[in-house]
C-alpha cells in the first residue's frame, strides 16, 4: 500500500489540524457567547476560576489575555485554508477568474452581513446570529436549571445554564457536521 492510501487526511481532501484548530476556536467561542466566561469570573473565592473566566471573557483592553488570541486564531486558519482552497478550485477546472470573482462575491457578503449585524445599536433592532441562537438556547434550559440548581445560588444556576446551552449549540455543530448540512455562502 502506498503513503497516500495510509494517510485519510488525503483520502478525505480534509486537513485533520486545521479541522481540529478550526474546532477549539468555535468550541471558545460558543462558550463566549453563552456568557459562562463572564460567570466564571465573578465567583468569589476561588482565584483558578477568576483567572480562567478573566482570560476567556471578552473585556476592554487590560493586557494581553487568552481571549485576545481568538481573532488571530482565525486569521491563522484562513491564511492556512486559501491555498487548499484555490488549489481544490483549480483542481475542479475552475478559472483564475472565477476564483477571484468567488473570493470577491464571498468577502463582499461576509462583511455586509458583518456590518449588517454588528452595526445596529441595541435598543434599535440589535440582532446578532449566535447571541440570538444562545439566547433561545438559553430559554429552554433556563427554567429546568432553576429548580434543579436553585438551592445552589443564582451564579451556580446561570454557571449551569450556560454550561447547558454551550452543550446544545456544540451538539448542533456536531449533528450539523455529522450530516454533512453545510451553509455556503
Amino acid at each position: 500500500m502506498d503513503s497516500i492510501t495510509k494517510n485519510p487526511d488525503i483520502l478525505s481532501g480534509r486537513i485533520t489540524s486545521v479541522d481540529v484548530f478550526r474546532g477549539m476556536t468555535m468550541f471558545l467561542l460558543i462558550g463566549e457567547s453563552t456568557r459562562l466566561y463572564d460567570h466564571l469570573s465573578t465567583i468569589k473565592g476561588n482565584s483558578f476560576m477568576q483567572f480562567i473566566g478573566t482570560q476567556l471573557y471578552h473585556h476592554p483592553w487590560h493586557g494581553l489575555n487568552f481571549w485576545d488570541l481568538i481573532q488571530p486564531f482565525f486569521m491563522f486558519i484562513v491564511g492556512v485554508a486559501i491555498p487548499f482552497a484555490v488549489a481544490n478550485r483549480i483542481k475542479k477546472g475552475d478559472s483564475d477568474q472565477a476564483i477571484l470573482q468567488h473570493a470577491l462575491k464571498r468577502s463582499f457578503l461576509l462583511l455586509f452581513l458583518g456590518w449588517a449585524l454588528y452595526c445596529i445599536e441595541p435598543g434599535e433592532v440589535g440582532f446578532r446570529f449566535q447571541d440570538v441562537l444562545a439566547q433561545f438556547v438559553s430559554k429552554i434550559f433556563a427554567p429546568f436549571n432553576k429548580v434543579l440548581f436553585d438551592w445552589t445560588g443564582d451564579l451556580t444556576v446561570e454557571i449551569m445554564t450556560s454550561l447547558a446551552t454551550w452543550a446544545a449549540l456544540w451538539y448542533i455543530c456536531y449533528w450539523l457536521y455529522k450530516n454533512r448540512i453545510f451553509i455556503k455562502i
